[in-house]
């Protein structure tokens, strides 16, 4: 699961902090939606990418595998 944490209290030592602590993203308030849009759609298409890639590496053969 990806987290995007969104506040209105955040400064760069915050958005660190978050991100060393395993956020996909930090977004400060007020949103901008058309940024919160783009971040979003990143997510999404990153998930199904890794999702993609997890299918074929189960489909292939043992001896043709690559390191993860």
């Amino acid at each position: 699961m990806k987290v995007v944490i969104i506040t209105a209290h955040g400064n760069i030592e915050t958005a660190v902090d978050a991100m060393k602590a395993g956020a996909y993203d930090f977004m400060n308030k007020p949103l901008v939606l058309a940024k919160l849009k783009v971040l979003l759609d990143k997510v999404v298409g990153q998930t199904r990418l890794e999702g993609t890639l997890s299918y074929y590496r189960e489909k292939r053969p043992a001896k043709a595998r690559f390191p993860p």
